[in-house]
């Protein structure tokens, strides 16, 4: 069934697409790893939401990336997906101040660098770490910064474009009570762990998956309803309990903050392109957040 659901709603994702690029002069459409663009739109036909970003970026990408940008904000909007997001930072970009930006918002929780730790920037693809002190600060605190997520309603995801030597964690946070809102890539790179507002329960996946690049994510529905993605593939469930609070602490990029600082454990040594926190999904909407981003990512040329 869930194979089923997300063939149609592939489908429905092409349809708008190409609905999109006849209305808003042309943006892209994407058959299979097919991407090609036409009739450029220019910056007077950027949807709000993206215009917002586009007047933060310190150095405009060119035209043809910034049509792709706008048609993934374009496309999230009218799924309902970025309504249901507190931040959303798209790493592989022109570079590194861009990638900084929290597209929800641009004037809030911008990536800082705490410690100087300075993780290595690749033009379009993304921030890298080194396994053992870089690390880049949301400076989102979930319990004091929550608005469109709960501590029984909250997604994590990331675009890892590869894993590198240590599988740590690739984004997340804790605190001293043990409540975990992170994506955790941990032992010999085989099986990918997941918390979301969980006590130390995390959801594995029962068979071994590999070094898996692309599009992680780890939902919490309910008090006891979670559910591992990846790359529009669910491999694994969880009735762990929810947590009491969420975290006091700092969502990190290229490692989880803990009660005893930022950073202080479990980094993370691959590139992440896309890295995303926002309210519950269901299947479909992962799969619909799958396809959104593969095609961006599949756009830029990676």
């Amino acid at each position: 069934m869930k194979k089923v659901l997300s063939i149609i709603i592939t489908l429905l994702f092409i349809t708008n697409i190409n609905i999109l690029s006849q209305n808003r002069g042309g943006m892209f459409h994407k058959f299979g790893s097919s991407v090609s663009t036409a009739n450029h739109i220019t910056e007077s036909q950027y949807c709000p939401e993206f215009q917002a970003v586009y007047n933060a970026f310190n150095t405009k990408p060119h035209a043809d990336t910034a049509a792709f940008m706008n048609a993934m904000v374009y496309s999230l909007d009218t799924a309902g997906l970025l309504d249901k997001m507190d931040l959303l930072y798209i790493l592989a970009n022109n570079n590194s101040y861009n990638a900084n930006i929290n597209w929800i918002n641009p004037s809030t929780f911008t990536l800082t660098d705490p410690e100087t730790t300075n993780p290595q920037f690749f033009r379009y693809q993304g921030y890298r770490g080194n396994g053992s002190s870089m690390y880049l600060s949301t400076n989102y605190t979930p319990y004091n910064h929550e608005t469109k997520v709960s501590t029984n309603s909250v997604t994590l995801g990331v675009w890892m474009l590869d894993w590198g030597s240590n599988r740590n964690v690739a984004a997340g946070t804790n605190d001293s009570y043990s409540v975990r809102t992170e994506i955790q890539v941990y032992g010999s790179g085989t099986y990918p762990r997941g918390f979301a507002n969980s006590a130390g329960n995390p959801t594995n996946p029962s068979t071994a998956i590999g070094a898996e690049a692309g599009l992680h994510i780890i939902t919490r529905r309910s008090s006891s309803d979670n559910e591992y993605y990846c790359n529009n593939v669910s491999i694994a469930t969880s009735t762990a309990a929810s947590s009491t609070n969420s975290s006091q602490n700092d969502i990190c990029i290229l490692a989880k903050s803990l009660y005893n600082g930022p950073g202080a454990e479990a980094f993370f040594s691959g590139r992440l392109s896309i890295v995303f926190y926002m309210a519950g999904i269901t299947d479909n909407e992962a799969s619909v957040l799958f396809t959104i981003f593969d095609t961006y990512m599949t756009a830029i040329g990676l």
